[in-house]
């Protein structure tokens, strides 16, 4: 049996696809405040606020291991999933299939740059491994 782990640190993805909006958005306005009373230079790293674990398909049952899938995440400016797409396939679609579930289940707070939340691009990975 497959057990499936979340080794999920968000990361900037290389090229970093991010850019500053002119308003900052409602959502985001307690966030940003937050970063500006800790940080001077008003600027934090996108994060993961809740990751969720990928649901173990019942077809890899029995499958060999250990497997990775690594998702590329396009979040906007509010933190919320707009693209997802298969970085780095474990070659398997079902495998494939529930990482991307979990990367759009989960939570994300955006990146702030200059006070102001930005959109970007990050790196969601799973590991499935033999319990």
């Amino acid at each position: 049996m497959l057990v499936a782990t979340l080794t999920l640190a968000i990361q900037a993805f290389s090229p970093i696809v991010a850019f500053a909006t002119p308003a900052t958005p409602k959502v985001a306005r307690s966030l940003v405040a937050e970063v500006a009373r800790v940080n001077p230079a008003c600027t934090a790293p996108a994060r993961v606020k809740n990751a969720v674990q990928p649901d173990f398909p019942e077809s890899a049952m029995g499958a060999g291991g250990p497997y990775s899938v690594t998702i590329r995440v396009v979040l906007d400016r509010n933190g919320n999933v707009i693209n997802t797409r298969i970085f780095k396939s474990s070659g398997r679609a079902d495998l494939d299939a529930a990482t991307i579930a979990a990367a759009h289940k989960s939570t994300y707070a955006p990146r702030i740059v200059g006070c102001k939340p930005v959109a970007g691009a990050y790196v969601f990975r799973a590991d499935f491994s033999k319990n």
